[in-house]
Order: C-alpha cells, then structure tokens, then sequence
C-alpha cells in the first residue's frame, strides 16, 4: 500500500461512516500522512489521523477513536466546528496550522474548509505567525511543567509524569514550529536533535536527553526495556477491563506501530531519542496490569517497570524537583534555538 491509497481508504470510512457522527461538517488529514509522497510506500504499522468538525458538544468531548479500516489504521478526534470559523485563529495555533496549511481534506460539504486551506497555506509561512505558534508552544510546555511541579509538592506521581512527558513533548516541538516542520510525537527528539545538531547545538540535544535520562542508553539496552514494554503491552491488552486516561492507546491493532516503529528509530541509530516514545506507553501498560491482572502477576511487570524507571532516574523518589528546574533552564535555551532558526530559516517570510 501507498500513501495514497492508505488515504483514499481512510476517505471511504469518513465518507461511509464518519459523515454520520451528529454535527459533522468535514474533516482532514493531520500528521505526518500530510506530508508525505502519495506514491510512497505506507507502512502497515503507521496510521493516518483525521479531525472531524462537528457541532455536536457530545462529539467533542469524547476519547479519540482508533480502529483498523481496510487494513490502515486510523485515529479520529472530534473538535468544535467554531475552532475552524476563522483563518487567523488556525494559523496561530500549533496544534492546526500546519495540517490545514497541508490542505488533505477527505470531506467538505460547504466548502468552508477549502477556503480555510486557502487562507492559512499562504499565512502560515509569515514571521508573525510562526512566532506566535512558537510563543503558543511556549506556554503551554510552562502550564505543564507548572502541573508536573504542583503535582510533584501533592506527592501525585502519576500524574506529575503525566504532565513532565507532554512539558517534553512540547520542548522538542519548539524547535520543529521555528523551522517550519510538523510538530510529531513518536520521532519529536529525533527530529528536535536533528534540528538542533543542523544550528550546531548537538550539545543542547544532549542535555535534552538528559532530561529524558536517556542520554546514556546503551542500543543493547533501549532493545531490552522495549522488550519488556511488549510485553507489557501483549499483557494489558489481554486483562484489560474498563478504561483509563489515554486508554484509547492501549489497543491490539497499535501492536505493530509500537514494535516496529519503535526499532525503525533504533535502527537508525536513534535509539535513546526512541525510549522516550515508549515511556509514557509502558507507564499505561502497568496502570491497567496492577488494576486488571491477577495479583500474582503484578510483581513481575513492576519490577522489570522499575528497573527502566531507574536506569532513567524516573523513579518517584528521584530528585524531581532538580529535574523540574533543569528542564526550565534547558527550556530557556530551546527557546533561544528556536528564535534564531525564526530569524535565519529561507521558509519564513516577512
């Protein structure tokens, strides 16, 4: 399969199946499917995520869907069709502007979204709004690492990891919006490293590794904790009953996107930007094993859990507060990579 083939099947599930969630009113591609070559190949692991607009509030506030459709693998958020209403919002917004700027639009009964397209691809290059986005960026990776140190000071440790994985996300995305590029989550720190190496800031890479703790992972053993998170996830599929936040993640057809897609960025030599795709999963996995396995169990996966917790200094009695600061002051210098690649990068315009 292609890319565009992968696309037209995901057009034919919005067309046969998507158009009847209440509210519709279109949607498109967003991701990195946007961006790539139809004619190239589409791996059977990867996805393709869409957005739907709706007006129904219900809609909005549900879980993302993540299914399996003509053998691709689609993820599917609904959003407030007001989010869409005007072009300036979209194009200083993240989270949007690039996918809209990419314009792979699957349905469009009005029109409104072709003329949205229109607008943002010729705004979304201009200096004032990329420097929006990147200010937007900004605050939001600040609310988190605020969240994680709250949480930190309450002695809620699943939830300040929470927050300090999505604060890193948005780290290594700062670097991405001042070059023009996708922001991503499964190749975010080797894109942000590939970025930051290109300004002659290797060094700063490194220190963003270190805020992961992965900076001094052996591929030996990025191989083995990947491992052992397989086999988490292999476990939690099987027991698990109920839900859990992000448990949309956790599901049987995302098998082959967290093997395979995790050893592609190890085989490139990426290995210790990959472990920090698979932490927050391998932290899902354990949730749903210590509530849903049987008790005998449970032991086993904490302390192979464990043992990856400590190698990355993640553990809940680690310096913490240390981390936090360090990750603002590293923050600090994103944010100075970021406004030099703003002012030097041919993309943007004036």
């Amino acid at each position: 399969m292609n890319v565009r083939e992968a696309l037209q099947r995901t057009k034919h599930w919005v067309d046969t199946e998507g158009s009847r969630i209440p509210g519709f009113l279109g949607a498109y591609v967003a991701g990195s499917s946007t961006r790539m070559p139809l004619d190239a190949p589409f791996a059977p692991w990867r996805d393709v995520d869409i957005v739907i607009a709706t007006t129904d509030a219900n809609e909005v506030r549900m879980p993302p869907l993540e299914f399996v459709h003509q053998e691709v693998i689609v993820e599917c958020g609904c959003l407030d069709a007001k989010l869409f209403q005007r072009a300036e919002d979209i194009v200083a917004t993240p989270e949007h502007a690039d996918n809209l700027a990419a314009g792979v639009i699957l349905s469009d009964p009005t029109g409104a979204f072709q003329k949205l397209h229109e607008r943002v691809a010729v705004e979304f290059p201009r200096r004032p709004w990329v420097r929006a986005r990147c200010e937007a960026h900004q605050r939001t990776f600040l609310t988190h690492l605020e969240q994680a140190t709250q949480a930190r000071a309450a002695g809620m440790y699943p939830l300040m990891l929470m927050h300090y994985h999505a604060a890193l996300v948005y780290l290594s995305g700062l670097v991405a919006l001042s070059h023009l590029r996708p922001i991503t989550v499964r190749q975010c720190f080797v894109l942000s490293g590939e970025l930051l190496e290109r300004q002659g800031l290797g060094a700063l890479h490194e220190e963003s590794l270190e805020l992961l703790g992965s900076a001094s992972l052996s591929k030996v053993e990025v191989e083995h904790f990947h491992a052992d998170f397989m086999r988490a996830f292999d476990r939690a599929i099987e027991v698990k009953r109920g839900d859990i936040p992000y448990g949309f993640k956790l599901r049987a057809h995302l098998r082959r996107a967290y093997l395979e897609g995790t050893q592609e960025m190890i085989d490139a030599g990426r290995h210790r930007e990959a472990a920090f795709w698979f932490f927050g999963l391998y932290f899902l996995a354990l949730m749903v094993i210590q509530k849903d396995a049987p008790g005998d169990e449970r032991p086993v996966f904490q302390a192979r859990f464990d043992a990856f917790f400590a190698r990355l200094d993640l553990h809940p009695t680690a310096d913490w507060m240390g981390r936090l600061r360090r990750a603002k002051a590293v923050f600090e210098r994103f944010r100075e990579a970021s406004e030099t690649a703003l002012a030097s990068t041919p993309a943007i315009k004036d």
